[in-house]
């Protein structure tokens, strides 16, 4: 039915409803010909509204009185109606004992007057005023409502659910019918209000923070920052380290370039990875840093083996360890055999050593070594010197006469070099048997009996000798690695602190050799500190407890930092479920098909779905606070930790603040309602 706003020719307005069909020309000639004294043809049949009068100021102020004090009073009636609820519910849930019955309907006949009032002061339109008394009242905000910011959205929207019900059981119930029924279907409404009301608020919450993110960049940092906290939070509460334990961890191996991640639990080493696997700045950065703090492992590894060990090339100085022996003996030798002449008595004390068959392949080997001495020098080899002549078969002969003290040397060296042929060439070890042994005996028993006769040889010997203990003393710490950690303390207890030192400085640079030999993708100091027995091998190369506990925590270090570097840029099963967490493929397939059928019905819920969709697919994260996330993350821990420190309390969820103030105005709509 067509309704026309008509003026007549007195000038009042009319609100004419037209039959279907008639137009306003007809509406017009039906007012026309009910204000003329010769009507024209009327217009079909149509109900007229009389015209209002304009009202005078005085009737408009005291309609604003009345209205004024209807509102005060039904906002009253609001307030009272949870309170009236409330006392309801606590008498229909007495035992019911003498006087409870009276209790019960005295309760009823207050909340249906309350009603009623109610009732009778908005007769014309909706109660708005009730409803703001409604949720204003405080017993509404009697229900727990501090587990809402918590948790996952389910729990966050059955939080909301249960309080809803409870905020909703507070309303009056006024109908005839079973009050238990009644209340249930109020609980039920405020529950299902709740629970609607949580997902829709965290929405909504999403939306506003991604918008005003845009304008806000430290909104970002804020994120990131939370986003770490989280983590280490998890990782607490699931038995991992704390922020003080992670400092704890830190303070052994100051020096080194740590980062939180180094020492955190699983949560807080997975964002790492994730962030690290995630395409934009944010994955630059942390492979950049992560990289270069690999490279520069070796040389940080090496520098903690010259601090902890020794510092200096072995080679460099066993040459010069056997530069100084020989610049030191030479003279020494030299004043010896040109000084001392033998006697017949002194040679036949030491001529059974040389006749015997050992005895003759010594002189035969101490000789030929003074031969290619010679030769490396560029001198002459004069066999005549030594007192020997060369025979048809090349063999060395003595010659007639009493031995010189070259020849007895000569000797010496040749049993020297027969001793030596029994040591191990991989363990250094000198491993004689019954006849190695006897051989040595015999080496031990000659040079003594030279030292005894003559005191200028025995200073050469000890010129040579020194240096000589020095060289074998870097020698064997070169090869401490192939001794067991037993053998390793011995062999240092006996040197003087001076051999101790030529050791350490051989083991600083059999462990230097190790780390220069790993690749770059290798853990160097894992093959440092790998095991129990490679440390215990290292332990007696230090004067005290305090110095390798630095230079173990400083390798230990260097280890946790590969292997957060290997965490991070691997990808395995487990770091791609960590990058499609707490989403994955199936999920985003479902609200992808459910989005494609409301689509088609033309359902606005295809958005939400299609949403729902895109975020279980899209990398994790947006990039801005990825890449805060990532500045953050290999930041000096003192820096990241104060910045956690200094972050103000989370807020509530926009689900817990808003619950409290919309259920109770829904309960009130719906929940008088007689089922």
């Amino acid at each position: 039915m067509p309704t026309y706003e008509i003026t007549s020719p007195d000038g009042a307005k009319y609100r004419v409803d037209a039959p279907e069909g008639a137009t306003e020309q007809d509406a017009l000639r039906y007012v026309q010909g009910q204000h003329s004294a010769s009507p024209q043809q009327p217009a079909p049949a149509a109900n007229v509204t009389a015209p209002q009068q304009p009202q005078s100021d005085a009737d408009r102020l005291q309609s604003a009185h009345e209205a004024a004090l209807s509102g005060a009073e039904s906002f009253g009636l609001g307030l009272a109606k949870p309170v009236v609820g409330a006392s309801q519910l606590v008498n229909h849930l007495l035992p019911d004992v003498p006087g409870v019955p009276y209790l019960r309907r005295k309760s009823d006949e207050l909340a249906k007057s309350v009603n009623d009032e109610s009732e009778a002061l908005n007769k014309n339109g909706f109660d708005w005023w009730g409803l703001a008394g409604n949720v204003a009242s405080p017993i509404n905000y009697l229900m727990p409502g501090g587990l809402l910011g918590r948790g996952s959205a389910l729990a966050r929207a059955g939080s909301a659910a249960v309080q809803g019900a409870g905020v909703a059981a507070m309303q009056p119930v006024i109908g005839s019918g079973s009050y238990t029924g009644q209340k249930a279907v109020q609980a039920g409404t405020g529950a299902v209000i709740g629970g609607v009301i949580s997902p829709m608020a965290d929405a909504v919450g999403a939306l506003f923070k991604w918008i005003t993110a845009a304008k806000r960049p430290e909104a970002a940092n804020d994120k990131a920052l939370r986003a770490i906290l989280d983590r280490i939070e998890k990782d607490e509460k699931g038995g991992g380290p704390s922020a003080q334990d992670m400092l704890d961890l830190l303070s052994t191996a100051p020096d080194n370039p740590m980062i939180l991640p180094d020492v955190g639990g699983h949560n807080l080493s997975s964002l790492l990875g994730r962030i690290a696997r995630s395409p934009g700045e944010a994955k630059q950065i942390i492979s950049d840093f992560l990289s270069n703090r690999d490279l520069d492992a070796g040389l940080r590894l090496s520098e903690d083996v010259n601090q902890g060990i020794g510092q200096g090339s072995a080679h460099d100085t066993a040459h010069a360890l056997a530069a100084a022996r020989s610049k030191a003996a030479a003279p020494k030798y030299e004043a010896a055999f040109s000084r001392i002449v033998t006697t017949p008595e002194e040679a036949e004390r030491v001529q059974r050593f040389i006749h015997d068959p050992i005895g003759q392949d010594a002189l035969q080997r101490g000789m030929r070594v003074i031969q290619l001495e010679k030769l490396a020098a560029g001198e002459p080899f004069k066999p005549t010197d030594y007192g020997v002549t060369r025979g048809e078969d090349g063999r060395y002969v003595l010659g007639p006469g009493v031995p010189n003290l070259r020849l007895m040397d000569a000797v010496k060296r040749g049993y020297d070099e027969i001793v030596e042929d029994f040591r191990d060439k991989t363990t250094g070890r000198l491993n004689l048997n019954q006849y190695g042994r006897a051989v040595n005996l015999v080496r031990a028993t000659y040079v003594g009996e030279l030292r005894d006769m003559y005191q200028r040889y025995a200073a050469a010997l000890d010129a040579w000798g020194g240096p000589s203990r020095s060289i074998d003393a870097l020698q064997a710490g070169r090869e401490f690695l192939n001794r067991e950690p037993e053998e390793i303390r011995r062999r240092l207890g006996a040197l003087s602190p001076n051999d101790k030192e030529f050791y350490k400085l051989g083991a600083a640079a059999a462990l230097r050799k190790m780390i220069a030999r790993t690749g770059p993708q290798g853990d160097e100091a894992r093959r440092i500190v790998g095991n129990a027995y490679t440390r215990e091998q290292l332990r007696p190369l230090f004067d005290n407890d305090a110095d390798y506990d630095k230079f173990i925590n400083s390798v230990k270090a260097e280890s946790m930092m590969f292997k957060t570097g290997a965490r991070a840029l691997s990808q395995t099963a487990e770091r791609q479920a960590e990058d499609m967490s707490p989403s994955d493929t199936g999920m985003a397939a479902a609200h992808g098909l459910r989005g494609g059928m409301e689509v088609l019905h033309g359902n606005p819920w295809a958005g939400y779905h299609l949403a729902r969709a895109w975020e279980h697919l899209r990398p994790k994260g947006d990039p801005i606070t990825n890449a805060a996330i990532a500045r953050h993350l290999v930041s000096p821990p003192n820096e990241l930790l104060d910045a956690l420190h200094g972050l103000p309390p989370s807020t509530p969820s926009a689900a817990m603040r808003a619950t409290p103030f919309v259920v109770p105005g829904a309960a009130a709509v719906t929940g008088n309602a007689t089922p």
